[in-house]
């Protein structure tokens, strides 16, 4: 696992900007709920020694509930930033639009009008804050007539973490408290796709899991068939894997193929668990101004926060989203999401406006928010999936 540098202008045409500005006095009749969560894909990337390599429904790992106190090693060695862009560099996105056409074969794209990983509306949610700290970089793309693709951007894919000078706990946390599930134990990180509505924008999004409760659920497994069936036993998980074929399970994708390999199943939206920690030592306590955020556009329904003294975990505070301390922050950020909303309406609406199709990206330095052509002529999609949103 090696990283690469990147700077933030690269591939950019300097000479072309147009500001975005912050959305203020807003009316509090914008809605900023995510309504109609729907799960409609998930999956495993495994060990790439054959290639890139998703197991398509997959499976999150499952929560232990381990008893406190028990201690853990600082996170150390190679990290990975953007899992997808790591093996995919090209088409970060791809292995999303795979996974939903190989459980959907005929998924209405055109349908859909925001396309983005969970990490991006974290950006720009910092950008409404007015973080005058924030510095990021999102490709964007308008594809069919109505749909515009937000692509993550980062300068690096990974980043090394020296084991003498770390003090984070949280990767080491997530692998101690938590077990891969059965046929799983060579994967490397579950990512999930959901659809919502936010604030009338049909929205699909793209985030990690890190745990979901145990048993693990029942898998609804796609049938060749067409129709489902569904796996009361995470045993399946081991046929699946078992029964690959590497030969068969290759893709015809001709701009770059994924293996995707038949395995587990779509967990339900009420078993997912987001895993948070925290030092005692901390100056302050969490900061739920950036923490809910990540936890709302996931629409995880638990929310596990863990408390260490140089990686001794001896508290674990367990929230419900909608409920408690966890509703009054979504009263108190209602603002900041409506700001968010109304951001990415502005930038659907600039796309769809245009009659080309180029390849832009949103750059904030310093808080101000710009827009930039790209010179590379390559989409954020291969051709041949970028024509699925033509309707």
């Amino acid at each position: 696992m090696s990283a690469t540098t990147q700077n933030i202008m690269d591939g950019l045409n300097r000479s072309f900007a147009q500001i975005i500005p912050v959305p203020e006095r807003l009316s509090e009749r914008l809605a900023a709920d995510l309504t109609n969560v729907t799960p409609t894909a998930s999956y495993n990337w495994i060990g790439d020694e054959r290639g890139p390599a998703i197991i398509v429904p997959g499976s999150p790992p499952v929560w232990l509930d381990r008893p406190m106190p028990f201690s853990v090693s600082p996170d150390s060695g190679n990290i990975f930033i953007d899992q997808n862009r790591f093996h995919v560099p090209k088409y970060p996105l791809l292995p999303l639009v795979k996974a939903v056409n190989h459980l959907q074969p005929k998924f209405d794209w055109a349908s859909i009008d925001v396309i983005t990983d969970r990490n991006n509306l974290r950006k720009l949610m910092r950008w409404v804050q007015k973080s005058i700290e924030s510095e990021f970089r999102i490709n964007i793309q308008r594809v069919g007539k109505n749909t515009v693709l937000l692509e993550r951007w980062d300068a690096e894919n990974t980043t090394y973490i020296s084991p003498v000078e770390s003090k984070s706990y949280g990767l080491n946390f997530g692998h101690v408290s938590t077990k891969p599930a059965k046929g799983f134990e060579e994967s490397t990180g579950h990512h999930r796709i959901v659809q919502c509505d936010f604030g009338g924008l049909k929205t699909m999004v793209r985030f990690e899991v890190n745990a979901c409760t145990e048993p693990a659920a029942k898998f609804v497994v796609p049938d060749t068939s067409g129709s489902t069936k569904v796996a009361h036993n995470v045993d399946y998980l081991t046929n699946a894997f078992s029964q690959l074929d590497p030969t068969t399970s290759q893709t015809s994708d001709t701009s770059l193929k994924i293996e995707v390999i038949d395995g587990g199943g779509l967990v339900p939206q009420s078993s997912i668990i987001e895993l948070t920690t925290c030092s005692v030592w901390e100056r302050a306590p969490f900061d739920w101004t950036q923490g809910f955020p990540q936890l709302f556009f996931s629409q995880a329904p638990f929310h596990f926060l863990a408390y260490h003294d140089n990686g001794l975990f001896h508290k674990l505070e367990k929230r419900r989203l909608g409920a408690g301390e966890l509703l009054r922050w979504e009263k108190a950020l209602q603002e900041d999401f409506r700001r968010l909303r109304a951001a990415l309406g502005r930038i659907r609406e600039l796309l769809v406006q245009r009659e080309d199709k180029a390849r832009l990206a949103l750059v904030c330095q310093q808080g101000v928010m710009s827009i930039y052509e790209r010179t590379d002529s390559e989409g954020c999609l291969p051709e041949e999936w970028i024509e699925r949103f033509e309707g």
